[in-house]
């Protein structure tokens, strides 16, 4: 992987190597990072370590990523010398949404324009927007009440102008909202998702391919909050936040750019990771939700729950374990690949467990295994699992987010990378067939994804991806 020169992050390599008297010859040592790039970083902070070198740095010794990439707080402003307001369109009002809504409506250097599913959505948004003048978001660092230039049903009136658009929409969303929008696009416009580990590289290039346009397309790695909407266009309440990102953009040449935007825009570090498989593969939702929902409910006899479970909090070591062992076959993919794909580097695919200490390192009380770094991560309090009242108490929800999103766009995308690289996932594979028995759904079928509704996943293959060179030459 590379390294770029940033004009907003800097990295703090030298000021982590002297503040622990550790000579950048010893560094060079321990860590296996070669003489000439670890030079290039600690003689100019401007330059911006690979994801390769942050991860042999955090794995030798005890320093978050966070602290040792920062972002410069007086580089923020987006519009430069000429003044000139930039607008974003964020497409969907769910809870990351609201966020967007609101904190880059605070914003004097953006115009911001909200693009939603339905007139019906767009009225109730505006009605609660009028109870306060805006969107509350609140956070820890202080409450942000403010209110989008445009609320709308309509793409024709919310994306032409707009340099940046962010979907914070489901993944099984995305095509439809890629649709809608697409033939609206000016030139040299930003199509990001946030986040994009569904293939949305591929649904993009699908619909910019049908509409004979063109964008520069790129996905964040993660949702920079854990958000939860209190009442629809009136307030949300970040849980958590991310103090570090990571994305990937194509064309290559373009990461950079999306980079410093993005950076501005969350005012935390976003480094480029390079190769999308890095954000397709990128433990999260699909292995979280998948594996303890299956704890929480195959054996369930039909009875109906008092109340909702915790569901990060509840963790049993029975679901960490299951959790551990299909992060432990996604990292074997990852390895298969890169053995069978010369040059390709998924090390920014992290092991899930230090995936969410690096997201969430303030906010975990025991980071000592992947149960405790979950059940303790204050970002999870008092999330509970998607269930539907009934009478006589709750039941679970097989079609919420948790499955449509986490199991099409996200476990089937990752059997069917694995099926390409040929590597075996005895642990995801048995949790896919027991989502898609509760969905209604079939994917898998005697071991393959060969069942009929595969043609409505994010699968590669849905997109004439079935080799690992056109997989490759696809990201």
């Amino acid at each position: 992987m590379t390294i770029y020169r940033s004009k907003v992050l800097k990295n703090q390599l030298k000021v982590f190597l002297e503040s622990k008297d550790i000579s950048l010859e010893k560094f060079c040592r321990e860590t296996g990072i070669n003489n000439e790039s670890a030079e290039m970083i600690y003689g100019d902070e401007r330059i911006i370590p690979s994801p390769a070198i942050l991860l042999a740095t955090v794995k030798t010794y005890p320093v978050a990523q966070k602290n040792l990439v920062v972002f410069d707080q007086e580089e923020n402003s987006l519009y430069g010398d000429n003044k000139e307001i930039t607008q974003v369109t964020v497409c969907g009002c769910g809870n990351l949404g609201h966020v967007f809504a609101g904190l880059l409506s605070a914003r004097q250097d953006l115009k911001v324009n909200l693009l939603v599913s339905s007139a019906e959505r767009a009225h109730l948004l505006e009605q609660g927007m009028a109870v306060n003048d805006g969107i509350l978001v609140r956070r820890r660092e202080g409450d942000v009440l403010a209110r989008p230039d445009l609320v709308t049903h309509d793409p024709a009136l919310a994306v032409p102008g707009s340099r940046l658009i962010l979907l914070c929409v489901p993944s099984h969303i995305e095509q439809e909202v890629l649709k809608k929008i697409i033939p609206f696009l000016d030139q040299d416009t930003y199509i990001g998702a946030v986040p994009g580990p569904g293939g949305f590289n591929w649904k993009a290039e699908h619909w910019l391919t049908h509409f004979n346009a063109q964008a520069t397309v790129f996905s964040l790695a993660t949702i920079p909050w854990m958000c939860k909407t209190i009442k629809a266009g009136e307030e949300v309440n970040i849980l958590g936040s991310k103090d570090f990102n990571g994305q990937v953009t194509v064309p290559a040449s373009r990461a950079p750019d999306v980079s410093e935007l993005m950076s501005k825009l969350l005012l935390v570090p976003v480094i480029n990771l390079e190769n999308f498989l890095n954000i397709t593969l990128y433990p999260a939702n699909q292995l979280l939700h998948s594996a303890i929902s299956y704890d929480l409910f195959h054996d369930w006899d039909g009875t109906p729950f008092a109340e909702p479970p915790l569901f990060y909090q509840q963790i049993t070591d029975r679901a960490a374990g299951l959790l551990q062992a299909m992060d432990n076959e996604l990292q074997q993919v990852c390895r298969t690949l890169e053995q069978k794909i010369p040059n390709l580097d998924l090390c920014a695919v992290l092991p899930l467990g230090f995936s969410i200490q690096s997201a969430y390192a303030d906010d975990i009380s025991d980071k000592s295994t992947l149960r405790s770094c979950i059940a303790t991560n204050r970002a999870y309090a008092g999330i509970r699992a998607p269930m539907i009242e009934v009478a006589g108490g709750y039941v679970p929800d097989f079609q919420c987010r948790f499955y449509l999103e986490d199991v099409p766009h996200g476990l089937v995308v990752i059997k069917g990378i694995a099926e390409l690289a040929e590597a075996a996932t005895p642990t995801i594979d048995k949790i896919l067939l027991w989502t898609q028995g509760k969905m209604g759904c079939e994917y898998l079928v005697d071991g393959k994804l060969q069942g009929k509704d595969v043609c409505h996943s994010g699968a590669p293959q849905c997109y004439g991806l079935n080799s690992l060179n056109s997989l490759i030459t696809a990201v």
